[in-house]
């Protein structure tokens, strides 16, 4: 294993060295702990240098290596240094690099002695030859030599025979690699002969034969294969394969032929017929596919062996069927079939072998059993001709015969109804695919060449879907960017699609219970979030209803760049089509723009279709506008913009948000009625109000929230909090109000206060009193005033940022006097902070007075440090911790010394991130205070989380990895495409990569090991 340093010398001592002899070859085999790329340096000039011309690579990738080393018979001898080095695969590891200082990996240092070469003498020693008893014709194969004798004076030769002599082969070392293989079977000998005497060894004959073609198919290769771009399940008449499980296993390739038919199906095919075979995919947005059989068994691939299925691609998760026809020349018996699948571009038909054109995929391959035809006679069998009663226009469908005669002499002609008469399609196979414009009638035609019998199947009418049902379904794949949160206001009826969570695919389709209504001309707004991150966002509108969101006035609105939220306006154009409409939003969390277009499949993001239901204008308008002014905590005076052909209106105020009201409805011929009284503070109501034009004509009903005033929305109706007590807010519903006159605090926050609340809290003795809001989600302050409401007085504190972005006071109190607090919060208007809050009111015991208290963290502890300017013997201090800093818990207990004294206590079990720590001081009458709260925080210890860093980065890119990650992690640097740009493994849950001379723009660092997959964007400066 490695050493803390990462770089180790081991002394030349039992299996720590070797002795090597000049002018010898030795094997040299190098494990790592992940896939590493290695180099071996020796100083055979003992310069102290480790030279380009000393160097050997072991291998690239890989987790064992294995290479040769052949000393030079000019080395020097005696004691000699050797130095191994190791570092992620895909990183630079050459011939310059011995003392690069690297990220990652490691480096080793040895000593081990260089002999001089002996003379040889007499015969030299017997010689045995190892290596492949068969090879594929072109294949490079090594021979061994094992045994032979070495020593100056030594010659080594390989032969061959030609069939009539012994030639030389022309490797003149133990080891020869026989570089394009063979073509015919071949023998080989090794000859050694020692020139100092003239004595020979000569081997016997080592045969080599050569396999079948059958025996030697190329195998396909990807560079990462991806846990979510696989195969997962293979269907073929008998033949059934779910791999869900094996997800995509190391070399992204699995030949089950060994497997069939033990414990996978052969399947027959008849040549001339066609077949179906059915392909399911991983997760991931693209699934691109391509299939080959060796009809002529050539052990190749060929371009006209290869097919491909619809959809290509299939999408996430998705489903592809590959209409299959065997070759009426197909040789019988057991072939070969290769399957790729899980690509993120498309696949041609000369990538059988190698790499595709994408980095991500599987291959797998099966064996079909290809069975003779039998010559058809007589009149074919009775076909069933089958497709789907409509179709969309353009969009490709299959026509499937059944039951149809099969044979040599047998052929298919599937033919449409132009009219007039029955026109070939060109589709001969029993599955044809094919797209329709217009309604289409089509039949199936079975002829038989030995004697002329035909048989016309039924007739299949395929109609035309209207176009609103044809809309394109995009595809995205992530499981972690989507939108969450959609809704409309100022419709007749709105959309409020709340927490809608994931759809699966990517799209989410919410047209049949998700609807705006409007009409031409009408305007309505909407709004929307995400459940994480930030995106880009598009948003159209099938005004024509053509089935397509691609005209001119159909793109509604479009982001500039990244966002957490959304909203925008829509006015509907007075062409538009009457009856319901697609809306659809989509959000890309890669581009700030948003999708490309309506119909753009991706990785990251989600679509979601909704309904906008546009009528005609009714002939009763609605009032334009609503409005609820003057709201008190139990009152309001609501009114509305009058319409001009109204004898009157009907309105109630209930509780319901629904546009048809449940409560009250009142007539009445004015637009402002008198006040509503009886509401509850702090409470939503809904204004619902319609026009009565007269006989019964009713506009459509609008609707208003709006809230009533909490209780303690003014300092009148302040409520007590207990000294020392805490009590629970909510600030969302109260207004914005004029501060006192009582300057109090700086004059950037004198002007007014946003959302304030009133308390009280009365000094029951002189002291010191603490006022604190610590742990608010969000930005408050707190004002204390002196006096009496509507007369105050003066100021007796005021603070902002005491405790991060919540507040903290701590004043000096006189008995029996009542002080009014006010919790306010900075920001107003579209973009309020507010939300709950624990205000808490303490009095300090007047023996134990606190200097400070601070809290830091060590690791995985944290540590809390405090001091006092003065305590009393029996005062003692309670520590308490909260992971939100509202809800405390007692962790720990320390005595006070009785003297001022300063203090440290230790947790040693925080949670991972923050920790909000407070000291309750208590004296030994019970009574107590609470100190200041400080937090310490704890990075990631038991959970997991990728973190990057500087972002953006101009050079060196760290990667952080907290939580624990299996020994097969790595993260790799990509463009937006997905393309690798550069991959290494993750050692000591961290991993470096060099960005310097890169492109400026946005890249993805993805972090997989098998058990997660993570992106997080970094961007390039």
């Amino acid at each position: 294993s490695p050493a803390p340093t990462y770089y180790t010398n081991y002394p030349a001592t039992g299996g720590a060295t070797a002795t090597l002899v000049q002018g010898t070859s030795y094997p040299v085999t190098v494990t790592f702990d992940a896939s590493s790329i290695g180099s071996i340096f020796i100083d055979y000039n003992q310069n102290g240098i480790y030279e380009a011309s000393e160097w050997v690579q072991t291998g690239t990738t890989g987790a064992a290596h294995s290479a040769t080393i052949t000393v030079p018979i000019t080395a020097l001898t005696g004691l000699t240094g050797m130095r191994v080095r190791s570092r992620g695969a895909g990183n630079i590891n050459g011939s310059g690099d011995a003392c690069l200082a690297m990220g990652g990996g490691e480096t080793e240092n040895y000593l081990i002695t260089i002999a001089a070469l002996v003379p040889c003498a007499g015969q030299p020693d017997p010689v045995t030859i190892t290596g492949p008893t068969a090879v594929c014709p072109g294949i490079n194969f090594t021979l061994t030599a094992s045994g032979a004798s070495i020593g100056s004076g030594i010659t080594y030769q390989w032969e061959m025979f030609d069939g009539i002599n012994w030639v030389a082969a022309g490797s003149t070392t133990p080891t020869y690699t026989v570089t394009g293989g063979i073509t015919t079977p071949t023998d080989y000998r090794f000859v050694t002969t020692c020139s100092n005497g003239g004595g020979q060894d000569v081997t016997g004959t080592y045969s080599i034969g050569v396999n079948s073609p059958t025996q030697c198919y190329c195998n396909p290769t990807y560079v990462t294969g991806g846990t979510g771009d696989i195969v997962t399940n293979v269907v073929l008449g008998t033949l059934s394969n779910n791999s869900t499980a094996l997800s995509n296993p190391p070399l992204h390739y699995t030949d089950y032929t060994s497997q069939q038919p033990a414990t996978i199906a052969i399947p027959d095919m008849e040549q001339g017929l066609s077949y179906p075979l059915t392909l399911n995919f991983g997760a991931d947005g693209t699934q691109y596919h391509g299939v080959w059989i060796d009809f002529d068994q050539s052990g190749t691939f060929d371009a006209s062996e290869f097919f491909t299925g619809t959809p290509n691609p299939a999408g996430g998760s998705g489903t592809a069927t590959v209409n299959i026809l065997v070759p009426i020349t197909a040789l019988p018996g057991n072939t070969r079939m290769r399957i790729r699948g899980g690509d993120d571009a498309a696949v041609t038909a000369v990538q059988a072998c190698g790499a595709s054109s994408s980095n991500y995929g599987e291959a797998e391959d099966y064996l079909v059993n290809i069975t003779p035809t039998v010559a058809c006679t007589g009149t074919p069998a009775v076909a069933a001709a089958t497709g789907p009663a409509n179709a969309c226009d353009g969009v490709p469908f299959n026509l499937v015969a059944t039951g149809a005669t099969t044979g040599a002499g047998i052929s298919y002609d599937w033919q449409y109804f132009d009219g007039t008469n029955w026109v070939s399609t060109g589709g001969t196979t029993a599955s044809y695919s094919t797209t329709i414009s217009a309604p289409t009638d089509f039949r199936f035609v079975t002829t038989c060449a030995n004697g002329g019998g035909q048989d016309i199947s039924n007739t299949v009418s395929i109609g035309i879907n209207p176009p609103t049902q044809c809309y394109c379904i995009p595809v995205t794949t992530s499981t972690t960017y989507y939108i969450n949160n959609f809704s409309t206001t100022g419709g007749f009826a709105n959309i409020n699609n709340a927490n809608s969570g994931l759809s699966a695919g990517g799209y989410g389709n919410f047209t049949a219970t998700q609807i705006v209504e409007t009409m031409p001309t009408g305007v309505f707004n909407f709004a929307g979030n995400f459940g994480t991150g930030t995106f880009g966002v598009k948003v159209w509108a099938d005004w024509n209803q053509d089935g397509d969101f691609s005209d001119a006035d159909e793109q509604l609105f479009a982001t500039t760049g990244y966002v957490s939220s959304f909203n925008g306006s829509v006015t509907v154009p007075v062409t538009a089509l009457s009856g319901t409409t697609r809306l659809r939003v989509g959000a890309n969390w890669l581009n700030g723009t948003g999708p490309a277009h309506a119909c753009e499949s991706f990785q990251y993001g989600e679509y979601e279709d909704y309904g906008i239901l546009i009528g005609a204008a009714p002939s009763c308008l609605p009032p334009a506008t609503l409005y609820a002014n003057n709201t008190t905590m139990t009152t309001v005076d609501v009114s509305w913009d009058v319409v001009a052909a109204a004898s009157g209106y009907e309105w109630a105020v209930d509780q319901t948000s629904a546009a048809t009201p449940t409560g009250t409805v009142t007539q009445t011929t004015s637009n402002t009625p008198p006040t509503v009284t009886g509401l509850n503070a702090g409470s939503t109501y809904y204004l619902h109000v319609r026009a009565d034009c007269g006989s019964g004509n009713f506009s459509p009903w609008m609707v208003l929230a709006f809230n009533t005033q909490i209780a303690n929305d003014f300092c009148s109706g302040a409520i007590a909090v207990p000294v020392t007590g805490t009590i629970n807010g909510n600030n969302a519903m109260a207004t914005d109000d004029a501060l006192p006159a009582v300057t109090c605090g700086s004059t950037a926050t004198t002007t007014g206060t946003y959302h304030g609340m009133w308390y009280t809290a009365t000094a029951a003795s002189s002291g010191s009193m603490t006022v604190a809001t610590c742990g608010a989600p969000f930005d408050t302050y707190i004002r204390v005033y002196t006096g009496t409401c509507g007369a105050f007085t003066g100021c007796a504190g005021f603070n902002d940022d005491g405790c991060g972005s919540a507040s903290t006071i701590t004043f000096a109190a006189t008995a029996n006097t009542t002080y009014y607090i006010l919790v306010g919060t900075y920001g107003s208007g579209s973009s309020p902070n507010n939300g709950a809050f624990t205000l808490t009111v303490t009095g300090v015991p007047l023996s134990i007075k606190m200097d400070h208290i601070s809290a830091t963290n060590a690791g995985s502890r944290n540590r809390v440090d405090w001091k006092t300017v003065s305590e009393d013997n029996g005062d003692y201090f309670e520590v308490e911790r909260s992971a939100n800093g509202v809800d405390f818990g007692r962790i720990g207990t320390v005595a006070a010394k009785g003297a001022a004294s300063a203090y440290s206590y230790w947790d040693n079990s925080p949670v991972s991130g923050n920790n909000y720590y407070r000291l309750k001081l208590m004296s030994p009458s019970g009574t107590y205070s609470y100190s200041d709260v400080v937090i310490a925080k704890v990075n990631n210890t038991n959970g997991f989380s990728v973190e990057v860093f500087p972002n953006p980065v101009s050079d060196l890119l760290h990667v952080s990895v907290s939580g624990a990650v299996s020994a097969n992690a790595t993260v790799a640097l990509t463009d937006v495409t997905g393309k690798v740009i550069s991959m290494m493994n993750v050692k000591d849950n961290a991993a470096v990569f060099n960005m310097n001379g890169m492109a400026a723009g946005l890249y993805l660092v993805r972090f997989t090991d098998g058990e997660r997959t993570t992106s997080v964007k970094v961007n390039k400066q």
